[in-house]
């Protein structure tokens, strides 16, 4: 038997179902990014850190106060605005060369927002200053390398020359470096094999002469004795996404930086982490 051709008026029936298909598919894909990301701003109002004290800086990307005004996917990022009402320092990350800003994904880690650096940094501006105890404090961050060459993700160091907190990828190895004297070299490494598009939770706390590192569920370092003694240089700015903005530049996401100018306790840690792993559905096992 021949078989019947579609006539003008069944294909145009066709196209319409495939178009009304489509239609509803990408309205339902944008609902589900609109409920995704007004959940992940509900978690960060209610978080914690509100009721903390100590907050150092505390740099997200999920609400509409992390930066200058609503911003498009794709967009460079001038200033990653701290969250004022829960830092002590109201001093932004910023970049302003534009061949430099990292740029607003807004699916990013965990399908919310992140900002993707590639050749590209955030710092503190030149004079304004962190005040960080070198014997006490705590650091989280919630990033994605996509390389494994050498780059930097974290940098904290004294406008006069010299580090006291690095965090650096090489060969798919995430090194953490405690300088007890700010300066260009010295102090402990502290490593973790790391893989690439891979979210991860980072959580490193030092209390006096002890040290605790996790990274998602990888083997922890736990209480590991380090030099008691303070930085020499409190005074220090942070860089992340490269070194001195010009080398080592960081390949991947970054959503969240929390520092704490303290060690955290066994119910505060717990409080935090649980923040955190709900936000971004990332634990430490």
């Amino acid at each position: 038997m021949k078989k019947k051709a579609f006539s003008l008026v069944e294909i145009s029936i066709i196209i319409l179902v495939i178009g009304i298909i489509i239609s509803v598919a990408v309205k339902s894909s944008s609902m589900i990014q609109e409920t995704k990301l007004a959940n992940a701003q509900n978690i960060t109002q209610k978080s914690p850190i509100a009721q903390m004290s100590n907050v150092l800086l505390w740099h997200e990307t999920s609400s509409k106060e992390s930066f200058i005004s609503n911003i498009a996917p794709g967009n460079p990022v001038e200033k990653w605005l701290v969250n004022k009402y829960f830092a002590n320092y109201k001093i932004n990350l910023s970049q302003p060369t534009e061949s430099l800003k990292p740029q607003y994904v807004a699916q990013g880690i965990n399908k919310i927002p992140s900002l993707k650096f590639s050749n590209s940094c955030l710092t503190h501006q030149t004079g304004e200053n962190i005040i960080l105890d070198g014997k006490r404090y705590t650091i989280y961050m919630v990033f994605q390398t996509n390389s494994n060459s050498l780059q930097s993700l974290l940098h904290i160091n004294s406008s006069s020359g010299g580090t006291a907190i690095y965090m650096t990828i090489l060969n798919n190895i995430l090194y953490f470096t405690n300088r007890q004297v700010v300066s260009i070299s010295g102090g402990q490494d502290y490593s973790f094999n790391i893989a690439q598009n891979v979210n991860y939770l980072f959580r490193a706390i030092k209390n006096n002469d002890q040290i605790s590192i996790w990274l998602n569920n990888k083997n922890p370092i736990i209480n590991q004795p380090v030099n008691a003694s303070s930085f020499t240089i409190t005074s220090l700015s942070a860089e992340v996404g490269a070194l001195g903005c010009t080398g080592r530049f960081f390949d991947g996401l970054i959503s969240e930086l929390i520092i704490f100018n303290k060690a955290l306790n066994e119910n505060d840690r717990k409080l935090v982490d649980q923040y955190l792993g709900r936000k971004y559905d990332i634990s430490f096992k």
